[in-house]
């Protein structure tokens, strides 16, 4: 941040240090201070093999769930989500789903005198090998990062792939709409980072 602010100042020290008047077209860099630039100030990623623990069955049952977003300062969001929902109980493979993510809204979730951040994200899906989902369907999840590692007191949760269907039209992440009872509460073998700057 130092060089840019530095960097500004000279530029400006330049500009107004001419002899002849010049004509200026550009926006006045305040926007951009009132930002703090345009980089990423919010951030998801979860990695695991899903809901087994949580469903009383051994870790590994269920396939991936890979989720990264992040959150510029003019508001883009970019990421990717996947989830494989691994097999059912006769051993066929219940395919997957992958969406493009649009959307990335962190806040704070307390609880007591604990405080830890959760993040909704919601997007597109542009691929799915399973018949609930859709391409072109509209998908949201939530997570919880209560740690960095399985020796904290709390592990993080992690919510399930929800159709935005499920929800008023029009729903976004940033509604941050509550989602089926019980989702939170569903531990998993895996890891949650969350940040907002």
């Amino acid at each position: 941040m130092k060089p840019n602010l530095i960097a500004l100042a000279a530029v400006g020290l330049f500009a107004f240090g001419c002899d002849s008047p010049t004509e200026t077209t550009a926006e006045s860099p305040e926007p951009l201070f009132a930002k703090g630039g345009n980089g990423v100030i919010q951030h998801m990623s979860v990695g695991s093999n899903d809901i087994c623990p949580g469903l009383g069955l051994p870790p590994g049952c269920d396939a991936n769930f890979s989720l990264v977003a992040n959150k510029w300062a003019d508001g883009t969001v970019r990421g990717q989500w996947h989830d494989e929902f691994g097999k059912d109980e006769n051993g066929e493979q219940l395919g997957g789903v992958h969406a493009s993510i649009d959307c990335l809204e962190v806040s704070d979730f307390a609880v007591g005198i604990y405080s830890w951040p959760i993040a909704w994200v919601s997007g597109v899906v542009t691929r799915s090998s399973n018949p609930f989902y859709s391409v072109g369907d509209g998908v949201i999840t939530l997570a919880l990062d209560r740690g960095t590692s399985a020796s904290d007191p709390f592990e993080d949760l992690l919510s399930f792939t929800v159709p935005l269907s499920a929800f008023p039209e029009g729903t976004t992440c940033t509604d941050m709409p509550e989602l089926p009872v019980g989702a939170l509460n569903t531990p998993f073998n895996g890891q949650v980072k969350i940040w907002s700057k």
